[in-house]
């Protein structure tokens, strides 16, 4: 099971409740978090570590976006 795979059931679901705002903010951070794995690991979902969150925040804050932005990862 891939991280993709995940987020695009969870993506669905939000869209299919009409929860609109919800689903623009989770769509642009999961694809923050997407770009950030492929680019810099590429591993798959059960690898992922709480070193890979740490290290996705600093990918956030080199590229000067809001740390609120990975804050649905740490949930």
């Amino acid at each position: 099971m891939t991280f993709d795979v995940i987020a695009k059931e969870f993506l669905s679901t939000l869209q299919s409740e009409s929860r609109i705002k919800s689903y623009k903010l989770y769509k642009t951070a999961i694809s923050h978090f997407n770009r950030f794995l492929k680019k810099e690991h590429d591993i798959p979902l059960e690898q992922i570590r709480p070193s890979h969150i740490h290290q996705y925040q600093n990918f956030l804050e080199k590229r000067e976006l809001s740390s609120t932005t990975s804050v649905f990862i740490l949930l």
